[in-house]
C-alpha cells in the first residue's frame, strides 16, 4: 500500500497525481515512456519531475519507469489500472487525484497546477477547445465508480473543463510519430538558439 499520511498533517490535502506509463503506445511504434529527453532523462522521468515540480505526490499507474512509487498495470486498459492504483492509496476525503498521460510531452508546472485548482471544485474531464474531451480526471475517489469503462465514466457527474488558451499548447499529448517529431525539433532549435 502506498500511504503518506503518517507524514502529513491531518488536515492538509495531498495533491496525487497518478502517472500512466502502461501503454503500448503503437501509433507512436515506442514506448513513449521511456523515450529520451534533454539532459539524459526518459519521459516518464521528465514528467515525473514536472508533477512533482507543481507539488504533487505522484504515484506511477505502469512499469516503474519514473522514479516514483509504482502500481502495477495488469494489462486490462488504463480504466482497470486506475482502479487498481486508487484501491491501493490511503487517501482521505479531502485528498485529490489528478489522472495524467505520459505523453503530455510539453507539460509546464503552470498547467499542471491549473488541472490541480480546477480539481478542487470537484470531479472533471480535460477537453481542449479544438479537440475530443480527454479521458482525464481528478476528485476524490470515493465517487469512483469499479464497473466504469471509461476513464471519464470513474467520476460520475464530472464537469467538462476547457483548458485556458495560454496552456493549450503546455496539455497537448503527442499520439503520432510525426506530433513528437514536431515536439523533440522545437526543444532541440531552442537549445541550440540558447548555446
Amino acid at each position: 500500500m502506498v500511504g503518506w499520511h503518517e507524514e502529513s498533517a491531518p488536515a492538509r490535502r495531498l495533491r496525487v497525481a497518478l502517472l500512466l506509463t502502461g501503454g503500448r503506445s503503437r501509433r507512436m511504434g515506442t514506448d513513449k515512456a521511456r523515450l529520451p529527453r534533454e539532459g539524459g532523462a526518459i519521459q516518464a522521468e521528465w514528467l515525473r519531475d514536472a508533477l512533482e515540480r507543481a507539488s504533487y505526490r505522484v504515484v506511477e499507474v505502469g512499469p516503474g519507469v519514473s522514479g516514483a512509487a509504482a502500481v502495477a498495470d495488469a494489462g486490462f486498459g488504463p480504466h482497470r489500472a486506475i482502479v487498481a492504483a486508487l484501491e491501493e492509496l490511503d487517501l482521505r476525503p479531502q485528498d485529490l487525484v489528478v489522472v495524467v498521460p505520459v505523453d503530455l510531452f510539453r507539460a509546464s508546472v503552470d498547467a499542471l497546477s491549473w488541472m490541480w485548482r480546477v480539481a478542487l471544485e470537484g470531479p472533471f474531464v480535460v477537453r481542449r477547445a479544438d479537440g475530443p474531451a480527454w479521458d482525464l480526471a481528478g476528485g476524490w475517489v470515493a465517487s469512483v465508480d469499479r464497473s466504469a469503462t471509461r476513464l471519464s465514466a470513474l467520476w460520475p457527474g464530472a464537469r467538462l473543463v476547457t483548458v485556458p488558451s495560454p496552456l493549450e499548447a503546455d496539455l497537448q499529448d503527442a499520439d503520432d510519430p510525426r506530433a513528437l517529431a514536431q515536439q523533440l525539433m522545437i526543444e532541440r532549435r531552442g537549445r541550440i538558439g540558447s548555446s
